[in-house]
């Protein structure tokens, strides 16, 4: 937005169909991150006019929204007149000077900015998150010339298309000479309801929205038609709902203004129109938020940004469930002793950490199997139910998932040890919530989504020697499965500005492991040990997501487990003959990601 916004403005503005502004025609053209890069103009504004006494464009000494984000990601930044990497100029058009800036200070619009980011040393990669924001001033200045009679309907419909054009020019351009897959474009807020055009009458104010109405859908179908990952935020209907029910946001003033002078950018403490101004106003000026407005605006920015992340950690938990089914076999399938028939019944706990989030699994799976030949060869069957329960960060949410499952397996048993291959086929059905603080507020997202989850593998053990008069045989364990993940893309239930759709989760690959065990006799009790090193190959596909108010969409990288050490405890207490209770536990050690800790309590019988 333009420094002295809306200074010049007529009272009454011809009336502007949103058709004609929907004219604009269509383009024919994580996580950790490195760094933050900021684009734009007033609302991004970090001090750029410091050294005339300006500070930001809102309620000083408040940040900006892009500033905060920023922060919450693990960076500061400054101007670039200061040597940062904030190039936003308050009062910057998309391709061509300025409406005014304060004397001294170059007109420096976004296509220049753009410019001087990838000209200079400022992180450059897949992982830099990049935020730009424009078209407001390009939007006043049209609608002046407009409304003064300058320009026709039909001309004004071609300007705002140009800028359309050259906007989404730029984002083009910083997409592809970056690489960055963190490219966060925030689309212009309803400026109809801003205080400067409400107070120009409704006509004005229905002009002012109309145009912002087509802006925005010319920027949301030129970035859909280049197919560019961006995370396009939905300001327009944000702002709007905010305005709607301030108080529902913390706010108790959505018309007035908080500063007593003309611009935010000279506001600060001693200018409000009371002391809480900052705090409980939407707007700063006649077109710029308060600080708390800001704060709002990098809430719903970073709850976009980091969604498809968060839900991500539904398809990383669901994974687990295939190292606890070979587990389980490993502990209960040597047990086929003498007899034609065995079956067993295993209950089980687990908890796998991803940080600040984690997974809670409650387990049940039953089995039977069969010798098939003198040679100690068996096969089995088996019918599982595991259903987790957990977080997606701190307030961020929460998830349920339940997945049933039936398998098979076949074995083979001898002195020298034992060779057991398997298949496990599950279905999996979540129901994901998402919390989004605005404010005050505190949004729900709501969204389900099925899926399925196949596990192909083998495992096996070599007794080596024996120890302790025979009563401990000890040898390696080795094993290697095949797993395969998928969850369908789902729409969350709500219609508001936060209401988001997700694509496809897909995990598949390889999970191997190789360690040593140790198995005991000592009567009625046999305690074993094992321990193994997991090696995780598995290729976890990026998620894609988007705003359902918009068609652009952008992708991020899912949670992921590491490799590392993984110890099984356990021991078979016989209980009568032919049956046991058979209690284990198992901890995994060296992993950044899905640290797990498992219980399990069973019986298995033989006749």
């Amino acid at each position: 937005m333009m420094y002295n916004a809306a200074a010049n403005f007529p009272k009454a503005l011809k009336p502007i169909t949103i058709a004609t502004m929907l004219a604009c025609a269509a383009m024919n053209a994580q996580a950790g991150y490195d760094g933050v890069v900021i684009i734009g103009e007033s609302l991004s504004d970090g001090g750029y006019y410091s050294a005339i006494g300006g500070q930001r464009f809102t309620t000083n000494p408040g940040k900006t929204a892009a500033e905060y984000v920023a922060e919450d990601l693990g960076f500061t930044t400054t101007p670039s007149n200061q040597g940062g990497t904030n190039y936003a100029q308050g009062g910057a058009k998309v391709n061509s000077d300025s409406l005014s800036t304060p004397t001294g200070y170059a007109q420096r619009p976004i296509s220049t900015q753009v410019t001087e980011y990838l000209s200079g040393s400022a992180s450059k990669t897949a992982n830099t998150v990049i935020l730009i924001q424009g078209g407001a001033n390009d939007a006043f200045q049209n609608l002046a010339m407009y409304s003064a009679g300058y320009i026709s309907q039909t001309q004004l419909a071609t300007l705002t298309q140009q800028s359309v054009v050259d906007f989404v020019t730029q984002v083009a351009k910083l997409s592809l000479l970056t690489g960055s897959q963190q490219i966060i474009v925030q689309n212009l807020p309803n400026l109809g309801i801003t205080p400067a055009f409400q107070s120009l009458g409704s006509t004005a104010a229905a002009g002012a929205s109309q145009l912002a109405q087509g802006y925005n859908a010319g920027v949301n179908q030129g970035l859909a038609k280049l197919g560019l990952s961006v995370v396009l935020l939905d300001n327009y209907s944000l702002i709007s709902e905010v305005v709607a029910n301030p108080t529902a946001y913390g706010f108790t003033n959505a018309t007035g203004v908080a500063c007593t002078v003309s611009s935010s950018l000279f506001c600060s403490s001693s200018t409000l129109v009371s002391s809480d101004a900052a705090s409980t106003y939407v707007f700063a000026d006649g077109v710029h938020p308060t600080t708390a407005a800001q704060k709002l605006s990098a809430q719903y920015a970073l709850s976009v940004l980091k969604a498809p992340t968060q839900v991500g950690l539904v398809g990383a938990a669901a994974m687990s469930a295939g190292a606890r089914y070979a587990q389980r076999l490993l502990t209960y399938a040597p047990n086929i002793g003498d007899q034609a028939w065995h079956a067993f019944a295993d209950a089980g706990y687990s908890k796998t950490d991803f940080g600040q989030a984690d997974s809670k699994n409650k387990s049940l799976l039953v089995g039977v199997d069969r010798r098939i030949s003198a040679g100690n060869v068996h096969a089995g069957v088996t019918l599982g139910y595991d259903r987790a329960s957990g977080d997606l960060g701190t307030a961020a949410g929460e998830f349920n998932l339940k997945e049933t499952s039936v398998g098979a397996y076949v074995g083979k048993k001898a002195d020298q040890g034992e060779i057991l291959g398997y298949a496990r086929y599950g279905w999996l059905d979540a129901d994901i919530d998402r919390n989004i603080a605005l404010g005050k507020a505190n949004r729900k997202e709501s969204g389900s989504t099925q899926g399925a989850h196949y596990t192909i593998g083998v495992q096996g053990n070599l007794v080596l020697g024996t120890l302790a008069h025979g009563k401990i045989k000890h040898g390696p364990v080795a094993g290697f499965a095949y797993e395969h993940l998928r969850l369908d893309g789902y729409d969350e239930t709500g219609s508001t500005s936060t209401s988001m759709n997700f694509g496809v989760q897909k995990r598949e690959g390889f999970v191997a492991n190789v360690g040593y065990q140790l198995r005991g006799d000592f009567g009625k009790i046999k305690p074993y040990a094992r321990l193994s090193y997991e090696v995780d190959g598995t290729d976890v596909d990026r998620i894609k997501a988007r705003l359902k108010s918009v068609s652009t969409s952008f992708s991020a990288d899912a949670p992921k487990t590491d490799n590392g050490l993984r110890l099984k405890l356990g021991t078979q207490i016989d209980l009568a003959k032919n049956v046991n209770l058979v209690v284990g536990a198992e901890r995994t050690f060296g992993k950044d990601a899905g640290q797990e800790t498992a219980v399990n309590i069973g019986l298995d019988a033989r006749f």
